[in-house]
């Protein structure tokens, strides 16, 4: 069930398991607070969500916004503002694994997609959608960029097709993982076959952007 609230979107799956994605502006004022914080020094996940807190973050927003793999903080790392900058090999690597574990760790987050897809995808207004998910795939491409820059990345990569599969091999992993996993007789969806097959795409990846 999706509901638009005019600041946000919420999802849930069976009626259950509610998820939020704070619109742009409220992205943006969380941002800017958590960016303050850090500006005087290292803070902790709890500390930065006592800031926002007292600054009237919602308990949906608060959700949204420090989930545990995905939502602001996670876009703020992508955008460098959090981390120090990595190779252009590790931070596709990043990517992936982190994909894989957000979407093992989320399962109902599957679901949620499926149906949005079955739907068309209605649910979600497009300019909000692509004003949220635009930093992450500009972060995807300023690796690829750079990889390119340095010499690790063959110049001849696209990078509209790369960002494609970084985003739809963990997605066809666990839409799938049901009737492979008894096709094949194993449990495709267990973490250890997820952490064996994000690194067997992680190489994949790699080996085929390598120079």
């Amino acid at each position: 069930l999706f509901q638009w609230t005019g600041d946000q979107l919420s999802a849930s799956a069976d009626g259950q398991d509610t998820v939020s994605i704070p619109l742009p502006a409220k992205f943006k004022e969380l941002s800017e607070l958590i960016l303050s914080a850090l500006s005087a020094g290292p803070q902790t996940r709890e500390a930065l969500k006592d800031i926002c807190r007292a600054n009237g973050m919602s308990k949906a927003e608060e959700s949204s916004m420090f989930h545990p793999w995905g939502g602001g903080i996670r876009e703020l790392c992508e955008r460098g503002f959090m981390k120090n900058d990595i190779a252009p090999k590790e931070a596709i690597r990043f990517i992936v694994q982190r994909s894989f574990e957000f979407l093992l760790d989320n399962p109902k987050f599957i679901r949620l997609l499926m149906w949005e897809n079955l739907n068309r995808a209605v649910s979600i207004p497009k300019d909000e959608l692509t004003k949220l998910k635009a930093p992450t795939f500009e972060y995807m491409k300023r690796q690829i960029r750079l990889g390119k820059e340095s010499g690790a990345f063959r110049q001849d990569i696209d990078e509209h097709q790369i960002v494609l599969s970084l985003m739809n091999f963990g997605f066809a992993h666990f839409s799938n993982s049901h009737t492979m996993s008894a096709l094949l007789d194993r449990d495709l969806a267990s973490r250890g076959e997820v952490l064996a097959r994000a690194e067997f795409i992680s190489d994949m990846i790699v080996k085929f952007l390598e120079a």
